[in-house]
């Protein structure tokens, strides 16, 4: 199955091109007071969720996939759906 490492190495390409997860005032957002959620449609791989959450620990991040993940990898504040295309 390829298509989980190309989506990896879209993640590692993209983070090196802009030089980071993310462009815009994220994390002025997720760092500020109260508690804040991140929620990632069509997460493929879980690479950027998994970044996120241990970027922002107290951040609540969600990510959504038709495809399973290995949740051991996933720390406390990440959540993986499984949802179904029907």
């Amino acid at each position: 199955m390829t298509y989980l490492p190309r989506k990896d190495t879209q993640h590692v390409l993209l983070k090196m091109l802009i030089g980071g997860n993310y462009l815009g005032p994220v994390k002025e957002t997720l760092g500020s007071a109260g508690k804040r959620s991140v929620l990632d449609v069509g997460c493929g791989s879980c690479s950027f969720v998994l970044d996120i959450a241990k970027e922002f620990p107290d951040a609540q991040v969600i990510g959504c996939d038709v495809a399973p993940m290995q949740r051991a990898l996933a720390p406390p504040n990440l959540r993986i759906d499984i949802v179904s295309t029907w």
